[in-house]
């Protein structure tokens, strides 16, 4: 008579099933990370074109600003790295806040002008833009010495 040996749970290994569950998990959790990773290298991405337009806004309205005279204007362009660019120079119009107070801001020796800066570029088939408005007080040139 020949002996049987018994196999105990411990050295049958795994089933055939148990092997198949753990590959679907481990490549679900795998897919799952991945666009995550995907996801965050786009926002990433994306983060780092807007602070770029963000600079190049700034970097054109510090130059309007150093400016002794302003006067009325625009101007644009593209830069080397695709962003287009586009300044504008405009008087700024006061509210008039209480109609029953005789205050003309004609007669001041300052007047205020509106700096607006907008950058566009392209990110991947959408249009961006960031823009910057800001305000600056110079004295009229008929007040200018």
């Amino acid at each position: 008579m020949q002996k049987q040996k018994k196999r105990t749970r411990s050295q049958a290994g795994f089933t055939l099933l148990e092997v198949l569950l753990a590959v679907v998990i481990m490549g679900v959790s795998l897919t799952t990370i991945l666009l995550q990773f995907q996801t965050a290298l786009h926002a990433g991405s994306i983060s780092q074109e807007r602070t770029n337009a963000v600079i190049y806004a700034k970097e054109k309205l510090e130059s309007l600003k150093i400016e002794d005279e302003l006067s009325e204007s625009s101007q644009g362009g593209v830069l080397e790295s695709g962003y287009e660019w586009e300044t504008e120079v405009s008087l700024y119009e006061y509210e008039e806040e209480d109609q029953e107070e005789d205050i003309s801001y004609e007669d001041l020796r300052h007047e205020t002008y509106k700096l607006r800066a907008a950058v566009k570029w392209n990110s991947g088939i959408n249009k961006r833009q960031v823009e910057l408005i800001t305000l600056k007080t110079v004295t009229r040139k008929e007040w200018a010495k």
